[in-house]
């Protein structure tokens, strides 16, 4: 009675689980490696860029695409530290292809990888099919051979490269449906829109790495603070440490005596011969029109004078300078334009 009750069970649960399809791909004709480039700073310093060229070779194209029958991986030993799936575009990403791996500068260092492999250690990058897709043992290539790139020429090493990528797929029977993928106009090499399609999904960022071979690139601006030189500030504060000592020290005590900023006092000083040799230099020209005129120009000398004394703030020079641009401009342009 109860083997009566279960059969129909069972089949009623078999009807209500969903089907899963169970992917079996034939292996290729043939698969290889054809090239791996590697790379240093390409989005910042000492991060590392592998491009692998492919070559998966298959009579008919698979029902499933590349992304879901193969991996490239990347191994020091027996170790894995990096995997990616080869992006589908072409032919469902069959037949003549690149994939790329990325380490960050700290990614880099925590999976102990140095560019040129100076150890000689056991680099290897595979290109397999994945485990379970295959009925049988899952194809299989690998190569240690990498081609580390010039490292000082980084930039135009890749932009070759992509460049020499484009222009051998455009020109294979396979991705004849997938053209123009470069161009050449004016001695201007850009990518068209299908091969900024590919390789930017292919190698992702590379619109940062090499953003001139796009038609619109992007790039990464630097955000490096410059260290400004202050020696000049520094030899002007100290102009007085030496001789002129006994000076520099009069103006320390009035600021201690009236109880204000030693540069108060300087600049009141400045200001007072400022407006002296202003005055004195109108009144040696005071039969002229231009008496007043030439006796503020002194200020041209006198202001700078003061300042690399260091009785005037830098300061209050370069705002006095900024309004007497301004000034000239008005004067020169839209004064006359005005009339």
């Amino acid at each position: 009675m109860i083997k009566r009750l279960l059969i129909p069970l069972a089949a009623i649960l078999a009807a209500l689980l969903p089907f899963q399809t169970a992917l079996a791909i034939d292996d290729p004709t043939s698969i290889s490696i054809e090239d791996v480039r590697a790379y240093d700073g390409v989005l910042s310093t000492d991060d590392l860029l592998l491009v692998v060229e492919y070559n998966i070779v298959y009579g008919s194209t698979p029902t499933e695409t590349i992304n879901q029958a193969f991996l490239g991986r990347f191994k020091i030993g027996t170790t894995e530290y990096a995997s990616v799936e080869p992006f589908a575009y072409n032919n469902k990403g069959y037949g003549r292809g690149v994939f790329s791996l990325y380490w960050t500068k700290t990614q880099k260092e925590a999976d102990s990888i140095e560019f040129n492999n100076p150890n000689a250690e056991a680099y290897t990058v595979t290109f397999q099919g994945k485990v379970g897709v295959f009925p049988g043992t899952a194809p299989s290539t690998s190569t240690g051979t990498i081609d580390w790139r010039d490292s000082t020429n980084t930039t135009q090493e890749l932009f070759n490269h992509i460049q020499a990528l484009a222009n051998a797929f455009q020109n294979d029977a396979g991705w004849s449906s997938n053209i123009p993928l470069i161009s050449t106009s004016a001695s201007i090499t850009k990518l068209e829109a299908k091969g900024e399609d590919y390789f930017a999904n292919a190698v992702p960022g590379l619109g940062s790495m090499i953003p001139s071979i796009f038609t619109y690139g992007r790039t990464i601006p630097d955000d490096t603070m410059d260290v400004h030189d202050k020696g000049f500030e520094k030899e002007v504060d100290q102009f007085w440490a030496s001789d002129g000592n006994w000076v520099d020290q009069r103006f320390t005590n009035l600021s201690e005596t009236f109880r204000m900023p030693k540069a108060v006092i300087t600049s009141f000083l400045s200001l007072f011969i400022i407006a002296g040799v202003v005055w004195g230099c109108a009144k040696l020209m005071e039969n002229t029109d231009q008496a007043w005129e030439f006796g503020l120009m002194t200020t041209a000398v006198t202001l700078p004078l003061l300042t690399a004394v260091n009785w005037m703030p830098m300061g209050v020079t370069m705002s006095v300078a900024l309004f007497a641009l301004l000034g000239i401009g008005w004067t020169l342009f839209l004064r006359r334009a005005g009339g």
